[in-house]
């Protein structure tokens, strides 16, 4: 057979002498042809198989889960044991036609009563004969006994399948008497009566509990709700037949308890326990679901206290390790230790393979740390065939001694393996301790060594007794401890300090050994039935600060024994009186030693810190350094800035000097400091020499000063400390927070004292252009294609700005804005106009921090390459080619009638009364389209420059084409600086903040030395056409023709020239003509 162990119950019956274990499984129980053994759920082989009657034909056991809840009595009481699947069938003539059985089958569910040797009592199927709803399910899915509890004289049944498993809760009574017993089945109230009740799906009943839990001392019951209003609820509730007259059964509604998490199941399990010893019992709520970060599962103790007892207000909670369910299984485990409270046990079956926590009660209530902590793996495994425990913990049943050693027990169930464990309780001894003498343990002075142990030890040091006395011990264990010769071996174990969360060292360590210096100590000592010490001399550590605080020390002993042997198969258990434990609550003792104080009768030390500040910039008004030597500051002289802030001026104050006067007006202050929180930029220098202070960085937002051990009453110290804001980056202010704090008591304890400064970024920024080339020219003739280089576009030229920082901060960062006339404004709304200034490239920033640019249009729109033979222009100013630039014209030249302006010219008279006519173009007067081009400039440090140069090419076409006869174009860019409004500067000149840089492009002078020549050409063939006309008319009129002289009057030609008549000169002559005569 499986049996899966869902629930558990611990009983103890007077029948023959015998502790019978229950337990409920999810057996699927036959008829009694098939199986008799099954239909209890108890083992016991005095029960006969002819005992067990057959099922009614109207019923159905099968998988009817009979145990899925027991409950026991105790002690020696009635046991409830319910089957929560358990079938009626109601059968009616209409479900019988044609021999088919369709008679309706409804799971009501089932409880049995048994009496205390676990012989048949009575029943209950409380939704029997409400009516077959099976339209709405309000009775014919009850599911009556998944929960069940078992009180003095009644017995309480949950109910969650009740309207539409919105669920229910019936309360019986069970008393022996059957003439006493009342017939009355209370219940809480059934549809349409439900008002403030859980709503369909809520599963009222799923966990059920009861207990007189307020002032009336009336008896309520509380059942569990986990999906009620999402987050789980808990309803508790009273007998009143008077309010229901027609249904004196109706209790109603006295509290309900809210769940704080949706989905955590608020309400799952219930259990009732009085953890704090008043009488009163308390209510414990299991939310297994509940999750949090580091967190699965909790449980919730609501005290019932004075005067209303339970509520919502007055509770605890303890949680369990992430994805535990923590919670999901609860038990009231009695007075475990005897220690007059009583204790519980809480299951996490999901913990690894299962853990069970013990929680002890205390006069405060429970100790939300567990006592122990029991987990599956711990658990001896009894044989190598045997099943793992898994999920152990899902059940718990309490509260019986099985071993009659007068301590409860706990059975835990382990659901997923089948194995139920049985925890039974060892004997606890009980143990005083003492520490003598108590004296030794108050007022230790600090400034003076030795002790009465140790005279000339070279530390402080004090000496004590441990002593532990054992106050009970039966009779059985003396017999067991006689074979020792009735003695006791206990270990005990001496921590100084260190057993304190978040304490790491020890002021003190124990003697005798002095170089091992041991703050903790352990060791065993045997106990012969009377009082038992152990001396202690303990010593302070040299350069002790902390004399106030008391030196917390713990002792804890333990029992010296081997631990029982876990029996075999068939083999006796091992009695529990062998192997007591002792009473942990007097083995761990913590006390205190104390230092002698400078404090009033208390023995406290109410000190009174008193802290003044202000600030010393440069330029202000100092405090003199002889007030340090003789009076406190008068902080209020020190001049301020406006309402009660300073401003600090960043590149003029070199540093910051906060001046403080602190004074103690109350007693010794222990421990005195004085703390100054800053700016993480702003770095601590150091302070000026002070008697009584040291002053030192924590880190880097803290400075920590040393005031004294103690700072007496009545002293007062003055310092200054000294800060570098040079590190300071952009913020708009500086915070400083002082304060002083002592390990003494404060008393009017006062708020830091907060100064705030004014950061001022002082900084000149001034901005100028200039362009290159100086002169640049257009004209030429136009080219019928495209350019395809650089060098066809026009000539190269470059606009830069240079923004300078006079100081005397610096910027980390600064944007120039650039208007960049890109092209002329269209002749036609909405057209596009010609080219003007191309860029060819991205802007360069030249500076110290860098920098970059971010064009707001093209760069280098139609990818044009420059010609590997052309010279560059070096963007900031060196020229690598002529200042006056041309570019190369071709010779073919395009036809243009008359010019039409896109912009109008303008025309001038110079100084020689010539006219010019010129245009101009920018961004401002409209007559250019511009893009802007957004630089960013790094770091830009006082007295320091950056420059940006724009490098573009002047569309010469544009000009040739448009502008013929104008004399002059000016172009103009403008550039204008902008600061981050984060930078908090300020600027007091901002006239110089923006420029502009202007290019003049003229005509090119060859071609109007061209235009010169051809009107010299026409004149002179004017001229010679007029010359030709004269000639001919000259001619004509005769001009041309001469009268001659009669031969023989021409020498020449009557041959009468003479060779005599030549001069002497004229040797040749006169030969020739001797030669040939006339």
């Amino acid at each position: 057979m499986d049996l899966t162990l869902d629930s558990l119950c611990l009983h103890t019956s007077l029948w023959k002498n015998k502790n019978l274990r229950g337990t409920d499984s999810k057996l699927q129980i036959k008829t009694i042809e098939q199986s008799n053994n099954n239909v209890l759920p108890v083992y016991d082989p005095a029960i006969d198989d002819d005992e067990l009657l057959a099922p009614l034909p109207d019923e159905i056991k099968e998988d009817q889960w009979l145990g899925v809840s027991v409950k026991s009595q105790e002690p020696m009481g009635k046991v409830i044991v319910c089957a929560h699947r358990y079938v009626r069938i109601e059968r009616n003539r209409q479900s019988q036609i044609g021999g088919v059985d369709n008679s309706p089958r409804y799971a009501r569910g089932l409880c049995y009563i048994l009496a205390q040797n676990l012989t048949y009592d009575s029943q209950f199927t409380p939704c029997q004969g409400q009516g077959n709803q099976r339209t709405d399910f309000a009775f014919g899915y009850c599911q009556t006994g998944v929960s069940s509890m078992m009180l003095d004289d009644w017995a309480i049944m949950g109910s969650p399948g009740n309207d539409n498993w919105a669920g229910n809760l019936f309360v019986a009574n069970v008393v022996d008497d059957l003439k006493e017993r009342s017939s009355t089945l209370y219940h809480s109230p059934h549809a349409p009566q439900r008002v403030g009740l859980p709503e369909k799906y809520g599963l009222l009943g799923m966990s059920v509990s009861g207990g007189k839990y307020f002032k009336d001392d009336e008896m309520s019951y509380a059942a569990g709700a986990p999906r009620s209003n999402n987050t789980g609820q808990v309803y508790l509730f009273k007998k009143d037949m008077q309010s229901h007259a027609s249904d004196p059964g109706v209790m109603n509604v006295t509290l309900v308890l809210n769940g704080e998490q949706i989905g955590s199941s608020f309400g799952y399990e219930l259990a009732t326990a009085d953890v704090n010893g008043d009488k009163k019992p308390d209510l414990i709520v299991g939310a297994p679901f509940y999750f949090d970060q580091d967190i699965g599962g909790a449980v919730y103790i609501y005290y019932n206290t004075p005067p209303t007892g339970l509520n919502n207000q007055n509770k605890l909670r303890i949680t369990g390790k992430p994805e535990s369910r923590f919670g999901i299984a609860l038990s009231n485990l009695g007075d475990l230790n005897k220690d007059g409270y009583e204790d519980i046990a809480v299951g996490a079956p999901y913990q690894g393979n299962g853990v069970v926590y013990i929680y002890l009660g205390s006069k405060t209530g429970l100790n939300p740390e567990p006592s122990q902590i029991i987990s599956a793996e711990s658990i001896p495994n009894p044989s190598p065939t045997s099943r793992p425990l898994v999920t152990w913990g899902s059940s718990l049943s309490p509260g019986v001694d099985m071993d009659d050693n007068g301590y409860p027990d706990l059975l835990v169930g382990a659901y997923e393996s089948g194995i139920a464990v049985l925890l039974r309780a060892r004997p606890i001894i009980q143990l005083e301790t003492s520490l003598k003498p108590d004296f030794n343990l108050k007022n230790i002075d600090p400034s003076k060594t030795g002790c009465q142990a140790d005279i000339n030890a070279e530390h402080t040091c004090f000496t004590f007794e441990a002593c532990c006395k054992i106050l009970s011990l039966n009779p059985s264990q003396w017999r067991t401890r006689s074979r020792r010769n009735g003695k006791l071996t206990l270990r005990y174990k001496l921590e100084a300090e260190t057993f304190v969360p978040a304490t790491k060292f020890s002021r003190v360590f124990f003697g005798p050994d002095k170089t091992a210096r041991l703050h903790i100590l352990e060791k065993e000592f045997e106990m012969k039935g009377g009082e038992s010490c152990q001396t202690h001399t303990v010593y302070v550590k040299e350069n002790t600060k902390d004399i106030q605080s008391p030196i917390r020390m713990k002792l804890s002993y333990s029992l010296v024994q081997s631990d029982p042997r876990i029996p075999g198969p068939g083999e006796p258990l091992p009695s529990m009186d062998d192997y007591p434990i002792l009473d942990q609550t007097a083995a761990d003792r913590t006390f205190e030693a104390t230092f002698h104080t400078d404090c009033g009768d208390n023995e406290v030390c109410e000190c009174e810190l008193h802290v003044e500040a202000d600030l010393q910039l440069e330029g202000f008004n100092p405090v003199s350094s002889s007030a340090l030597s003789s009076t406190p500051f008068d902080l209020h002289d020190t001049a301020k800035h406006g309402s009660g802030y300073y401003e600090l001026l960043l590149g003029q104050h070199q540093e910051v000097t906060l001046n403080i006067s602190t004074s103690n007006q109350g007693e010794s202050a222990y421990e005195a400091q004085l703390f100054v929180s800053h700016h993480t930029h702003l770095s601590y220098i150091g302070q000026e020499k002070q008697r009584g202070a040291v002053c030192n960085p924590h880190n880097a937002t803290l400075v920590v000063c040393s005031l004294g051990n103690p700072l007496k009453t009545g002293a007062w110290l003055n310092l200054k400390l000294r800060f570098d804001p040079t590190g300071l980056g952009e913020e708009p202010e500086l915070k400083f927070l002082v304060w002083a704090n002592s390990t003494s008591k404060e008393i009017n304890k006062e708020d830091p004292v907060q100064l705030i400064v004014n950061i001022v970024r002082k900084a000149e920024l001034s901005l100028t252009g200039f362009h290159r080339p100086e002169h640049i020219y257009y004209g030429g003739v136009l080219s019928t294609k495209p350019p395809l280089y650089l060098d066809e576009v026009g000539t190269r030229l470059v606009h830069t700005y240079q923004v300078f920082n006079a100081g005397p901060w610096r910027l980390s960062s600064l944007e120039i804005h650039v208007e960049w006339p890109y092209q002329v404004t269209g002749d036609e709304e909405g057209k596009e106009g010609k080219p003007l200034l191309y860029l060819e490239s991205e802007p360069i920033v030249d500076g110290l921090g860098g920098g970059k640019c971010t064009v707001m249009g093209s760069i280098n729109q139609y990818e044009l390459h420059q010609k590997p033979d052309s010279l560059e222009l070096d963007p900031f100013g060196n020229a690598k080619q002529h200042s006056s630039t041309r570019v190369k014209r071709e010779s073919v030249r395009v036809k243009r009638e008359i010019s039409k302006y896109t912009v109008i010219p303008e025309t001038y008279t110079d100084q020689e009364g010539k006219k010019h006519k010129i245009v101009k173009m920018n961004c401002t007067s409209g007559t250019a389209r511009c893009f802007q081009i957004i630089c960013s400039v790094y770091n830009l440090q006082a007295n320091h420059e950056a420059t940006i140069a724009i490098r573009a090419r002047l569309w010469n076409a544009t000009l040739v084409e448009d502008y013929p006869h104008v004399d002059r174009v000016y172009i103009t860019s403008r550039a204008k600086i902008h600061i981050p409004p984060s930078l908090f500067l300020q600027q007091m000149n901002h006239t110089d903040d923006q420029t502009e840089v202007v290019t003049v492009a003229m005509k090119d002078l060859v071609t109007q030395s061209r235009t010169v020549w051809h009107i010299i050409l026409i004149a002179i063939l004017l001229g010679l056409f007029l010359l030709i006309l004269l000639i001919l008319c000259l001619r004509r009129l005769g001009f041309f023709h001469r009268r001659r002289r009669p031969p023989a009057d021409d020498p020449t030609l009557s041959g009468n020239l003479r060779a005599a008549d030549l001069d002497d000169d004229d040797e040749d002559l006169r030969a020739a003509l001797k030669q040939h005569p006339f």
